[in-house]
């Protein structure tokens, strides 16, 4: 249950994330924006893992046959360059669109494997959709308001149902 309330939250996160890019894709443009996030997603996951080796004595020796740790390294400190370089007068929000990238990915590394891709899919959908009726019901970062309906709702709560039967269908499995 656990696994499957984090799967929702990174849905809210995901739509949290579309929000802002479409915020500010509208003024700087969608290919700058998705550059911008990517680097976020870049520097940090790169400092992420350069951290938790040198604090923790994380072994990394599988990164060798991707790549090398000290390439790891140069990889970040150039991402992060980069991500300096093409944040001017950016409002510090936008730092949070890669962040948000980055729970997705880390999110489902971890929790596939515990739950599978089914249910990982249908509740990341159910906290995107919950998300997006949200934020879009209040405009967030300045996107067209659109108001609750009964309709909308009504569609929350089919993508409810779809993921009790994903989850009911992985039980009825065992």
């Amino acid at each position: 249950m656990v696994s499957l309330l984090l799967a929702v939250l990174i849905g809210l996160a995901m739509a949290t994330q579309w929000s802002i890019l479409g915020s500010l894709g509208r003024e700087r443009g969608s290919l700058q924006i998705a550059w911008f996030s990517g680097l976020t997603t870049l520097s940090v996951l790169g400092l992420l893992v350069v951290a938790s080796r040198v604090f923790s004595g994380a072994d990394y020796s599988a990164f060798n046959s991707i790549v090398r740790y000290e390439w790891l390294i140069i990889i970040t400190l150039v991402g992060s360059i980069g991500l300096v370089a093409v944040a001017n007068n950016l409002p510090w929000w936008s730092f949070c669109s890669g962040l948000f990238g980055l729970a997705l990915i880390v999110g489902a590394a971890y929790l596939v494997p515990r739950i599978g891709v089914a249910e990982f899919f249908v509740a990341v959908t159910l906290g995107s959709a919950i998300g997006g009726v949200i934020l879009d019901h209040i405009g967030a970062f300045g996107n067209p308001t659109t108001l609750f309906s009964p309709l909308r709702i009504l569609g929350l709560l089919a993508i409810m149902l779809g993921v009790l039967l994903v989850r009911i269908g992985n039980f009825w499995q065992e």
